[in-house]
Order: structure tokens, then sequence, then C-alpha cells
């Protein structure tokens, strides 16, 4: 299984992220966590595999202090 390489960021009505080889297909969730989940199902649907295989969740972004 390959990594998922992923650009992401924080806007004041939730999150926007996008996978590194689709920047076309931005997805919006209300939570980091929704986009989370929203970007692994962008991953697997764009790479054809079977909705039982589970991607594993993208690491956090380093917060700003």
């Amino acid at each position: 299984m390959q990594p998922i390489h992923y650009t992401m960021w924080e806007e004041p009505n939730g999150w926007r992220g996008y996978l590194k080889d689709h920047p076309d297909q931005v997805v919006q969730g209300k939570s980091f966590d929704d986009l989370q989940l929203k970007l692994r199902h962008l991953q697997r649907d764009l790479s054809g595999q079977s909705r039982r295989q589970e991607l594993p969740p993208p690491k956090a972004p380093p917060r700003a202090a």
C-alpha cells in the first residue's frame, strides 16, 4: 500500500484539501477528521480500490504555536 500524499489547510468554515496527484479534486470537511475521511474515500475511489480495503489515515499537520 502506498502512502497518501496530500495538501490541506484550515479555513474559517472548515478544512479543505486535495490529493497531490489530483489537485483539481478539492474536498471540504467540517472538521480535520471529516476531511481525513473524505480524502481517504477520494483516494480509494480514484484508485479503484474496494470499499472493504481501508486506507490508513493521513497524519495531522503541525499546529502553529
